[in-house]
């Protein structure tokens, strides 16, 4: 089974804001080797968790299950994923953004680490064993292609109605911090650490300066808005302009391993990637449009692969001509920017 979940909850959302948008300027100020040391953090935190998106989706479920009632949450399949939450990445995630971030925001990414770090107990309280516990604990939940089946035989003697209780205090405990939180220093925070990423994705460049207004209207027609940068499945952090017809152009530059994963995930929705000649170490285009959060059945997309990372340049446009000649042209010149 491959976690690629897409659709965030709003308590998740409100909680990581990991959106696009302009750094806090307030961030900017303060002591030279205190801002040395935030940023070397967060590139810690960058590398370490490029692939968070089935993480942070089951985190987020957590917050949403505290006012539900049991009907509700059986039907949600909370027992399933109840034994999820509580696997070590979790602790280490907020623990890290708590390292990587500072003030307000750092205070409350240290208390949901702490939350986490009582998942054992939690799970005891649930009615699980000792020994699924132990061996939930060795499963990478980020990186296992069958969760199902590693988790087939855990808590199978388990009375969901146990299950069901500790979740809602669990799922209690987390809305209570979010609702105490400083949205505006999370917000903050979470839009700093993105931007970072970012950076450290693109070697130091703003992802949105990868392709100029002229490129975009020579794609789609007309210049368009850029928002970005987004981050998303792969490390990777990406740009779209939106024209007012319409019509978008999309870059998005992650890691080596999300080229192979996009090109499986082609495959399974029947798509057929058609091999490019000359562009990195090798390239595909497909019908559609694929760029970081925003995806289409018309319009193209170039997936190349370059080295060390991936790099995705799709475009859409009201008539759905988009030129395969201009897309490749600059293609080439986003990895010569990229160098």
């Amino acid at each position: 089974m491959r976690t690629r979940l897409l659709c965030l909850p709003v308590a998740l959302l409100l909680l990581l804001a990991a959106c696009g948008g302009d750094k806090d300027e307030s961030s900017s100020g303060g002591d030279a080797s205190e801002k040395k040391a935030s940023e070397a953090n967060a590139l810690d935190f960058c590398s370490e968790y490029e692939e968070t998106m089935p993480l942070l989706f089951l985190s987020g479920l957590v917050s949403s299950i505290a006012e539900m009632g049991d009907d509700e949450l059986e039907a949600q399949g909370v027992a399933g994923f109840f034994p999820l939450i509580f696997a070590k990445p979790f602790q280490d995630f907020y623990a890290a953004a708590a390292a990587a971030s500072s003030g307000a925001a750092s205070k409350t990414f240290e208390e949901l680490s702490d939350v986490y770090s009582r998942g054992p107990q939690y799970l005891r309280d649930a009615g699980f064993s000792d020994e699924d516990i132990k061996a939930l604990e060795k499963i990478d939940i980020t990186q296992t292609d069958d969760l199902e089946g590693e988790l087939e035989n855990l808590g199978a003697d388990v009375d969901e109605q146990e299950v069901l209780d500790a979740a809602r205090d669990l799922a209690q405990s987390v809305d209570g911090i979010i609702e105490s939180a400083d949205e505006d220093a999370m917000t903050a925070a979470m839009t700093e650490l993105t931007n970072d990423c970012a950076r450290a994705m693109t070697g130091g460049l703003e992802v949105c300066d990868l392709v100029t207004d002229d490129e975009v209207k020579e794609l789609i027609g007309e210049t368009g808005t850029p928002d970005g940068p987004k981050t998303g499945f792969g490390g990777g952090a990406g740009c779209i302009w939106t024209a007012d017809d319409d019509g978008r152009v999309g870059v998005y530059v992650a890691n080596a391993q999300y080229y192979r994963d996009t090109i499986e995930d082609y495959r399974d929705s029947s798509l057929t990637p058609e091999s490019v000649a000359g562009l990195g170490d090798e390239a595909v285009i497909v019908t559609g449009f694929n760029s970081a959060s925003a995806f289409s059945t018309s319009g193209l997309s170039l997936l190349i692969l370059d080295g060390d990372r991936t790099v995705l340049l799709a475009a859409d446009r009201d008539d759905d001509r988009v030129s395969e000649d201009a897309l490749q042209e600059i293609a080439e010149k986003v990895l010569d920017r990229l160098g």
